[in-house]
């Protein structure tokens, strides 16, 4: 067969990695109001009125991206998906999962951000083949493409994965980005035009004008030319750079105390400089310099649906355009209340306010007001927010900070606040026992989220209700964290017990400022203006946060939500299980839904004791370490991580790829 002859005989291999074009995702400028992957798509598979059929493959590494081109192609094309996770692999591992479904005598692989290469283009390549060459790549020297080869593999590994090409299965490649170096960098021959940009990247139509005239004025053929590179390169990951970052910073701490509005943000307990942010979507955020990572820690926790969910966004556009603070009450705030006391077992009646630590505060002086007792118990390690009462043994930023008790709270507030240890009964009846008509209320953090993640041992939860009801003080489920993330009515839902009060805040809010607390009606009857004990808020159930948190819940409703959240978590534990067992690392690792914690250590972790033993240095290296691999966990061992419905398999699956090669790189002798 001549060379001129397999323009009617060849494959057609098109990679998309499901990010640049996603479906129904980031459209590509809707050239004749096609999505970029669908452009492609007509423009290089055969028609149906071809005389001869000729194979076309789809490899995407998404399940979700697969569904959507074989809905959209019309009319319909032959077309085979070969579903796989190669997004973190590179354009190789597309070639790799999808060529044992090629049979073609030779394929023309078309890159899924290159949609304006069509047929002409491909037979202008076809014909510059020439038996016996085993590869044919249209190149350029633009610098740019040259940092595609940070996602290489090492060409070494990289001969023996390609048999096929050894054997004499051509390939021809038109696009752009890391796949030009894989096949150029083969003892093969390439296409070079005389125009140097000719295969610049096209992403307009008159972007693909421009294209049509530079591939005219080149001539054909195309000239061959010899790669004289035979030595085989291997590639390092370029360092990933936070310049801007960095910046950002300093600049910060000028004017503001450490450069943060919370301290966790700081970094001070893995070290180093914080990420700032300059947009995110979906299950990533984009810092300042342009680089994407995997978000572990959504927003501490509010972000469950994910960032910018478009029923978010929606939501509050809406109510941004009817105003964005009244100062009166509004049927937003009766539409959430509604949808609280429906979904919380404890909440007859609920308050809003702006932020957990209002919640808390506020149901602390309830519980006062309500017992007439003064005495407050709380557990080592759990947080409440910055009340001066939970800052006595608090955990998270506080025990972050080296400062585990901050100066400026009285002697008189540590002297009402007991401080016991979390998941021991025996401690806690014997405060009760030595005031036992002075202790006003228990709060606790049902699954501590602020110390780590910290689960309750089995029957700790029912023991608290028991001991409270016995002494009559009231029980305080805070679940600023857990409401609604690991069940629809959080841990009491989830465990069966039901606490007198419920701070909430977070998930309630979508993402938006927003606290709350609620409980039994004759409880929250005491607050002002029903009764005497009084709280207020100047933004208290402003209308934007009301809608962001409606549309929050609603969303959370619908069949098989926390099913998926329960499976992300599982995933995530796992995997990272798994990692670690395979590079002999202690640990100790958790979940509930999709709230998920390690430790380093090789300690059950039951309390702040227990806590305390993980090696934070280790962490730290582990978190730098999957920092510059595109994955952003917290930035301390004392806080636990957060998923979202934006966590499917395929990016979890990376997050763990790159765990693995963490720790491997924390591992390694220096």
């Amino acid at each position: 067969m001549t060379a001129s002859d397999r323009i009617d005989d060849y494959g057609i291999l098109v990679l998309s990695g499901g990010e640049a074009t996603r479906l129904p995702g980031k459209l590509l400028l809707e050239a004749e109001h096609m999505p970029m992957l669908a452009r492609v798509i007509r423009n290089v598979s055969p028609s149906p009125d071809d005389a001869r059929p000729r194979q076309f493959v789809l490899s995407a590494n998404t399940s979700t991206l697969a569904s959507d081109i074989a809905a959209m192609l019309a009319p319909k094309r032959p077309l085979t998906l070969v579903v796989d996770r190669w997004a973190k692999r590179g354009p190789l591992g597309g070639i790799l999962s999808a060529f044992p479904a090629m049979d073609a005598p030779f394929v023309f692989v078309v890159a899924g951000d290159a949609p304006f290469v069509d047929r002409e283009v491909i037979a202008r390549l076809v014909a510059a083949y020439e038996p016996g060459d085993e590869a044919l790549v249209p190149t350029h020297d633009d610098p740019a493409e040259r940092s595609e080869q940070k996602r290489i593999e090492p060409l070494a590994a990289m001969y023996d994965r390609l048999a096929f090409v050894r054997e004499g299965m051509p390939i021809l490649h038109a696009g752009r980005g890391a796949l030009h170096l894989v096949i150029s960098r083969l003892r093969a021959r390439f296409v070079t035009f005389d125009e140097p940009s000719i295969f610049a990247n096209v992403n307009t139509p008159d972007d693909y004008a421009a294209f049509r005239d530079r591939v005219a004025a080149a001539g054909a053929p195309p000239q061959i030319t010899p790669n004289l590179s035979t030595r085989p390169l291997r590639f390092e990951e370029p360092p990933m750079t936070r310049d801007r970052s960095s910046a950002a910073f300093d600049r910060a701490k000028k004017h503001i105390p450490g450069g943060v509005n919370s301290p966790v943000r700081a970094f001070k307990g893995v070290g180093g400089s914080p990420v700032f942010v300059r947009e995110a979507s979906g299950a990533r955020f984009t810092d300042l310099d342009g680089n994407t990572y995997i978000d572990c820690v959504m927003s501490w926790g509010p972000l469950i649906l994910g960032h910018a969910d478009p029923r978010i966004i929606d939501a509050v556009q809406r109510a941004a355009a009817r105003g964005t603070s009244y100062g009166a009450p509004t049927e937003a705030e009766s539409d959430l209340a509604e949808l609280v006391v429906a979904m919380v077992p404890s909440v007859d009646m609920v308050r809003f306010c702006s932020s957990g630590t209002e919640a808390t505060m506020s149901a602390l002086r309830l519980a006062r007001g309500f017992t007439g007792r003064d005495k407050v118990v709380k557990f080592a390690g759990c947080y409440h927010g910055h009340g001066d009462s939970f800052l006595i043994s608090a955990g998270s930023g506080a025990l972050t900070m080296g400062t585990p008790d901050s100066p400026g709270i009285t002697q008189g507030t540590a002297r009402d606040t007991i401080v016991v240890p979390y998941n021991d009964l025996a401690a806690l009846r014997a405060a009760f026992e030595r005031e036992p008509s002075s202790i006003a209320c228990v709060i606790v953090e049902p699954y501590v989220g602020n110390m780590g993640l910290v689960l309750p041992e089995p029957g700790y939860l029912a023991g608290l209700r028991a001991l409270c009801t016995e002494f009559g003080a009231l029980l305080i489920f805070d679940e600023v964290m857990t409401g609604f993330r690991v069940a629809p009515g959080g841990v009491q839902e989830r465990e069966g017990v039901t606490p007198d009060l419920t701070t909430l805040g977070k998930v309630i809010g979508g993402g938006l400022p927003v606290g709350a607390f609620g409980g039994r009606a004759e409880i929250m009857e005491e607050l002002s203006p029903l009764g005497a004990i009084y709280q207020a808020g100047t933004l208290s159930g402003n209308p934007l946060a009301m809608a962001a948190g409606r549309a929050t819940l609603e969303a959370l409703r619908e069949p098989g939500v926390y099913e998926r959240l329960e499976a992300a978590g599982a995933r995530f534990t796992t995997g990272m299980t798994r990692v670690f067992d395979r590079h002999g690392i202690a640990h100790f690792a958790d979940h509930r839904g999709s709230m998920v914690g390690f430790f380093f250590t090789a300690n059950a972790v039951v309390d702040l004791a227990s806590a305390k033993t993980a090696d934070t240095a280790f962490y730290a290296k582990f978190f730098h370490a999957m920092l510059d691999r595109g994955v952003y966990l917290a930035p301390s061992q004392f806080e636990a991580g957060f998923l979202s419905l934006a966590h499917d398999d395929a990016t979890l699956d990376a997050l763990l790829e790159a765990a693995d090669d963490a720790v491997g790189a924390v591992l390694a002798p220096a």
